[in-house]
């Protein structure tokens, strides 16, 4: 297993809320790995302390949930793993409303006492239990923006996960590979979250999309069931726009995460059959044109009718466009770019060497004809 690098991508099996079994998801794996995926994220796991303060052992350790039992889920993290792919546990602890405990000091006052130490133990004894009983590589700690960080840290040092993913205030930070942080010196710019995205693109708003901060640390999200840093969760994106969506996260810098529901949909809507494919085809150029977390990208043009930008060198992507934008931005095929992916509303244009080489050649060949090199293109 590679675990995460920079050209990792996330499967998210399940929202809240959403019913897809162990075996669901399991029956789907070679799906997942054909599509492109790195990385499982499994369905949450949900904890609360007790109204006594206290942890509720053992059922803690039983891990009953809609999804399946114990058994069910070891399985799939068995067979996860024997696919090469890296499997991820989401863990979610509910606080009691102004409570200071464990993963709340100091609040108001509070010093560890031995309570704390007692409840910093098991709750680090247990997310270790999840690593080596259950087999989980890595651990994607959910609403953390409450948490104590020296507690996070301790329990991290003691899980020792190979990887982790951290959410806090509607931004989801990758701490398992080398990363550069996002400039320090723009605090009022706008980070580029899934509710920002929503937002650009229900509005059309592409000034704002090439506006935000993007984040070479950070997973990028269509649609998240994390609370953004007001304590919201943005409603899940229409199908019609979670294509734009993936068009933007699945081209851009950080971390992309695809949903399950997304990748093999329960629905047969021509929106719901259509999407897998985008995605797919989608991933497949992420994959084959080396686009990364902290790839460069230069925002060419954004105005009411579109957004256009450069990833790397060898992708340009349009979102939005209409027939003036496309003529306008349209990269020349002479110079070996073709379309990638095109629907309604974008195109991903692609350039290989190979293919402008070949582009070349028939050019001279038919100058040295006497033809014009604009019958280049009538050769494709």
């Amino acid at each position: 297993k590679a675990g995460l690098t920079k050209r990792s991508v996330l499967l998210q099996c399940c929202k809240v809320g959403e019913k897809q079994t162990f075996a669901d998801i399991t029956a789907t794996l070679d799906d997942i790995v054909n599509a492109g995926a790195t990385s499982l994220v499994l369905p949450r796991i949900l904890t609360q302390l007790t109204d006594e303060g206290e942890w509720p052992l053992p059922e803690m350790y039983l891990l009953e949930s809609p999804h399946g039992g114990l058994e069910e889920l070891k399985a799939l993290v068995a067979a996860v793993q024997a696919r090469g792919l890296t499997a991820i546990a989401q863990v979610q602890v509910e606080l009691p409303e102004d409570h200071c405990s464990v993963l709340r000091y100091p609040c108001n006052g509070h010093v560890p006492d031995d309570a704390t130490a007692r409840h910093t133990t098991e709750y680090c004894n247990w997310l270790s239990w999840l690593r080596t009983d259950i087999g989980f590589d890595g651990l994607q700690l959910c609403d953390t923006q409450e948490h104590d960080a020296h507690f996070l840290l301790q329990c991290l040092e003691t899980a020792a996960p190979e990887m982790t993913v951290v959410e806090a205030s509607g931004v989801t930070i990758v701490g398992g590979y080398e990363h550069a942080w996002a400039p320090a010196d723009e605090p009022d710019r706008e980070l580029m979250t899934n509710t920002v995205l929503h937002e650009v693109l229900s509005t059309r708003d592409w000034e704002r999309l090439a506006a935000a901060k993007q984040m070479s640390h950070a997973v990028t999200y269509v649609d998240s069931d994390v609370p953004d840093a007001l304590g919201l969760v943005a409603d899940p994106l229409p199908l019609e726009y979670a294509t734009l969506g993936y068009v933007y996260t699945l081209t851009h810098v950080g971390m992309p995460s695809v949903w399950w529901s997304h990748l093999c949909p329960t629905s047969t809507s021509p929106a719901a059959e259509e999407l897998p494919h985008v995605i797919r085809t989608l991933l497949k150029i992420r994959q084959e044109y080396g686009i990364s977390a902290d790839s460069v990208v230069a925002v060419q043009h954004a105005s009411d009718d579109a957004y256009v930008a450069t990833v790397g060198t060898s992708v340009l992507v349009m979102i939005g466009t209409n027939a003036v934008t496309i003529g306008e931005w349209s990269p020349d095929e002479l110079l070996g770019w073709e379309i990638g992916a095109s629907g309604e509303d974008y195109t991903v244009w692609v350039k290989t060497r190979e293919r402008a080489l070949t582009l070349v050649k028939t050019a001279l060949n038919l100058v040295q004809k006497g033809a014009p090199a604009s019958k280049a293109r009538e050769g494709r």
